[in-house]
């Protein structure tokens, strides 16, 4: 149970994040596309066109655990103005105990957990 517990967590607030980042991008918060990218045991949310071009002084980081494990789009970007995606697909969330989670991103920006 703990772990479809914490499965469902990170999955809802990957999902947050996405939705806060394409609300931004519509709204030109800052001038700039908004993107959520996955690291190794955390995922940062920012401000720029990639994460290497990135305004690191407005990123938002965090952390999870171990257990969790990331599969698919790695960097989504929402372009300023219209909040569409550059890249579409799937993004898998996984526990290490069992149980996985997708979240999906449409052309026109979209967004879907399940």
């Amino acid at each position: 149970f703990r772990q479809t517990q914490t499965l469902r967590t990170v999955s809802q607030d990957v999902f947050r994040t996405l939705v806060l980042a394409r609300h931004r991008a519509q709204t030109n918060e800052q001038g700039q596309s908004w993107c959520v990218k996955i690291l190794s045991n955390s995922y940062v949310f920012f401000a720029g066109d990639s994460y290497v071009n990135r305004d690191a002084s407005l990123d938002e980081s965090h952390v999870i655990g171990a257990a969790i494990q990331f599969g698919g789009l790695s960097e989504i970007t929402f372009r300023k103005s219209t909040g569409t995606p550059v890249a579409t697909g799937t993004m898998t969330i996984a526990h290490t105990a069992g149980g996985t989670m997708t979240i999906t991103v449409n052309r026109a920006g979209g967004l879907k957990v399940e």
